[in-house]
């Protein structure tokens, strides 16, 4: 836990496909990239990576709330990481949007939350 938490906090922006490592990184307003391009073909999920991100309930929030950028081409890979060096503020409102749908409640109030609802259940 210690490492994914420092790895949330010292890395620049997160490299994934369509991993929850999208939320933990905007729980941090990190930039996220998702690879959304094949290298292989046919393709390893049997469609096309582009598609696959669509077909995980859990992640169509990322791509409709702007959350993440996908790159679709190996230029657009470097083109996005380069746009989230420069400006790491580059879609930040998608970040933000993402982490109220999912976690509805400010992060880093969980214990005193945990607590409330432990004394009011008389536990």
């Amino acid at each position: 836990m210690k490492a994914l938490a420092n790895l949330t906090c010292h890395c620049d922006l997160n490299l994934n496909v369509s991993s929850t490592m999208t939320l933990d990184f905007a729980l941090r307003d990190k930039p996220v990239v998702n690879i959304a391009f094949d290298v292989t073909q046919p393709p390893p999920f049997g469609v096309p990576l582009w598609e696959f991100h669509f077909r995980f309930e859990h992640y169509l929030p990322v791509v409709e709330l702007g959350a993440a950028r996908f790159a679709k081409s190996r230029a657009e890979l470097v083109a996005h990481i380069n746009a989230y060096l420069d400006n790491p503020a580059l879609d930040r409102e998608g970040r933000r949007k993402f982490v109220e749908l999912e976690v509805g409640e400010p992060a880093g109030e969980s214990s005193r939350r945990i607590i409330q609802t432990l004394e009011q259940i008389g536990i």
